[in-house]
């Protein structure tokens, strides 16, 4: 199952997207960026209870509405993912949550936590290096004084899939 209710200008909300993740339980693809703030943890919890076999989750441009409370339960229960973009969440996705994607989500190929007023920094990065050998591309945008170089070699030794490394 595909649901896609990007820039749908807030019109469809968690009201639909929970009825979904009930019902439909198949999900595979999620993309609900640019929805102003319509999308929030409850619909997100929602997902990550019912649709584990999620292999992607595009929540970019969430406006603050997704948090750790809802990603973290995402990276514990979906650990099929391939594509995660939480990027632009005005902050509130972090390093903690972050993580839980190298420690839960070894199939991932895509990771993007640009934006995020440097909240995401070594703790999740390295995590993404030690357990996300297929990974492909990480956009950490905007990360650059919470990211060094020591997490930066973890992801150069464990992930050699690497296409694209977005730090600017």
């Amino acid at each position: 199952t595909f649901l896609d209710i990007g820039m749908t200008g807030g019109n469809i909300t968690d009201e639909a997207v929970s009825a979904v993740a009930r019902w439909c339980r198949g999900l595979r693809t999620l993309i609900c960026h640019g929805n102003d703030g319509a999308i929030t943890d409850a619909s997100i919890t929602d997902v990550a209870e019912h649709c584990r076999a999620l292999e992607k989750l595009d929540v970019n441009c969430s406006d603050g509405k997704v948090t750790d409370a809802s990603i973290a339960l995402i990276a514990t229960n979906c650990t099929s993912l391939k594509y995660v973009d939480v990027s632009n969440s005005s902050g509130e996705v972090t390093d903690e949550a972050a993580a839980l994607f190298g420690t839960n989500c070894p199939l991932l190929e895509h990771v993007d936590f640009s934006n995020n007023l440097e909240r995401i920094g070594d703790e999740a990065v390295a995590e993404l290096g030690r357990g996300c050998p297929r990974l492909r591309f990480l956009g950490l945008k905007r990360a650059s004084s919470a990211v060094t170089d020591a997490s930066l070699v973890v992801v150069a030794a464990g992930c050699p899939q690497l296409e694209v490394l977005d730090l600017l």
